[in-house]
């Protein structure tokens, strides 16, 4: 029993040392050369890949936003030429029926 113990710490600290060096090996010499590499090497590709997927995305979308805009500016503008157009009738037909109504009751119009 004691001795089966002795082997299982032994394999423990061992196991520990190991998961320990491995640690300082690659925070000291892989992951700086890691970094480095990236930077180099696949920041510069991402940014380009990005940069052209931005890019053809707004040449596909582009058109189509621009129709939406245009087809919104048009409703508006539509919208408030109705709004005047009847603003403007409902005027005329209550200027009507005022000089109707004063030529009947016997009043002048301005």
């Amino acid at each position: 029993m004691n001795n089966a113990l002795i082997i299982l710490l032994t394999a423990l600290l061992s196991s520990v040392l190991t998961l320990g060096i491995l640690a300082l090996v690659a925070r000291r010499m892989i992951l700086p050369k890691l970094k480095t590499w990236m930077q180099q090497e696949m920041l510069p590709e991402f940014r380009a890949q990005v940069k052209n997927g931005a890019i053809d995305s707004g040449e596909t979308l582009l058109p189509q936003f621009r129709e939406n805009v245009r087809e919104g500016f048009n409703d508006a503008i539509r919208d408030q030429m109705a709004g005047q157009m009847f603003e403007d009738a409902a005027k005329s037909v209550a200027k009507k029926m005022e000089t109707g109504l004063g030529a009947i009751w016997g009043k002048r119009s301005d």
